[in-house]
C-alpha cells in the first residue's frame, strides 16, 4: 500500500518576528503608561472628593448656625406679636427665613450623602464614610508651580509611546512584505517498498502585495494620528494649566483679602446686629439684612477657600509625581 506523510511548516522573515518582539514591549510600555495615568487620576479624584466633603459638612455648621440666630429672631418676633409690640409681617418674615434655611441645611446634608457615595466608591468601600467637623484645611502646594513639568506627565507620556508604538507597527507590516520560508519534511511508501524520505525547503515570493502595502499606509495613519493625539492633548494639557495658575492667583488673593478683612468684618456685623435687635436699636430689616450680608461673608469666605482647593488639586495632577 502506498503511502505519504508530510510535515511542512511555514516561516516569516526572521526579522518579523524581531519587530513582533519590539512592538509587543512597547504594548506593554504603553498600558504602563495608561495605568500611571489611571492612578494619578484616581488620588485627584479622590482628594477632590474628600475635600469637597469636608467643604460641605462646615457649609452645614455655618447654615446650623445661622438657623440658631433665624430661629432666636422667629421666636422672639412671635412673642413680640403677641404681645404687640411689633407687626404680623415681622413675625411672618422671620418664619419664613427660618424655614429658607432650613431648606438649605436640607440641601446640603443631601450633598454630604452624595460625598461619602462618591468617596465610597472610589475607593471602593463598604462602610460610610465621615468626617469630624473641623475646620476645612487650606492646602498648599510643595513647589512653585513650572509648567515645564506638565511636559512630563504621564499622560502625555502615554500618547508619546503610541507614537513609538505606531512606528513599530509600520517596520513589522513593512518587514511583512519580505520573502516566507517554508521548511518540510516527507516519508513516502511505494508498493511496499519504504525509505523514500526527505527534507523540503522553500521561499515564498511575494507576488500580489497590494493587500500587504495597504496595512502599511494604514500603520502610517494610524501614527499621523497618534501624533495628532500627541500634540492635541499637549495644547489641552498646557490651556488647563495655565487657567488653573490664574484660578489659584484669584482664589488666593481673595482668600487673603477674607482672612486680613472680610471674616474680621462678618464678626463684626453679626454682634453689633444681634445687640443692636436685643436692645431694640435695628428693626427687623435691618437685622435680617446685617445677619444675611455678615453670614454671606463667611459663606464666599468658605466658596473661595473650596475652589483654591480644588485648584491646587488640580495642579498637583499636573505636576506632582
Amino acid at each position: 500500500q502506498d503511502t505519504y506523510i508530510s510535515v511542512t511548516q511555514n516561516f516569516q522573515f526572521p526579522t518579523v518576528y524581531i519587530q513582533q518582539s519590539k512592538m509587543q514591549n512597547l504594548s506593554i510600555r504603553v498600558s504602563e503608561k495608561k495605568l500611571a495615568v489611571t492612578q494619578r487620576e484616581l488620588i485627584r479624584n479622590v482628594k477632590s472628593a474628600y475635600y469637597q466633603l469636608a467643604f460641605i459638612i462646615e457649609k452645614l455648621q455655618i447654615l446650623s448656625y445661622q438657623n440658631s440666630l433665624y430661629k432666636s429672631f422667629s421666636e422672639k418676633a412671635e412673642l413680640k406679636y403677641q404681645s404687640g409690640e411689633s407687626s404680623y409681617l415681622e413675625m411672618l418674615s422671620a418664619k419664613s427665613k427660618e424655614q429658607e434655611i432650613l431648606l438649605q441645611k436640607s440641601q446640603a446634608e443631601a450633598d454630604v450623602n452624595s460625598y461619602q457615595q462618591e468617596l465610597q466608591k472610589l475607593l471602593n468601600v463598604q462602610y460610610e464614610i465621615s468626617l469630624s467637623p473641623e475646620k476645612l484645611e487650606k492646602l498648599s502646594l510643595v513647589s512653585k508651580p513650572d509648567i515645564s513639568t506638565v511636559k512630563q506627565h504621564p499622560l502625555l507620556e502615554h500618547f508619546n509611546q503610541q507614537i513609538v508604538l505606531a512606528h513599530s507597527r509600520i517596520s513589522v507590516e513593512k518587514h511583512k512584505l519580505l520573502p516566507d520560508f517554508s521548511v518540510g519534511y516527507f516519508n513516502q511508501t511505494l508498493e511496499s517498498e519504504r525509505g523514500f524520505q526527505g527534507i523540503q525547503l522553500g521561499i515564498g515570493l511575494p507576488i500580489f502585495f497590494w493587500e500587504q502595502q495597504g496595512k502599511v499606509e494604514a500603520a502610517k495613519i494610524q501614527m499621523q494620528i497618534a501624533q495628532s493625539d500627541y500634540e492635541n492633548n499637549q495644547n489641552l494639557l498646557m490651556t488647563t494649566f495655565k487657567q488653573l495658575l490664574q484660578e489659584f492667583e484669584k482664589y488666593s488673593k481673595a482668600l487673603n483679602y477674607y482672612k486680613t478683612t472680610g471674616l474680621k468684618q462678618a464678626d463684626e456685623i453679626l454682634k453689633v446686629s444681634i445687640l443692636g435687635y436685643e436692645k431694640g436699636e435695628l428693626g427687623y430689616v435691618e437685622y435680617i439684612q446685617s445677619v444675611t450680608q455678615a453670614i454671606g461673608i463667611k459663606s464666599d469666605y468658605l466658596n473661595n477657600l473650596n475652589q483654591y482647593n480644588q485648584a491646587v488639586i488640580n495642579i498637583q495632577f499636573y505636576t506632582e509625581k
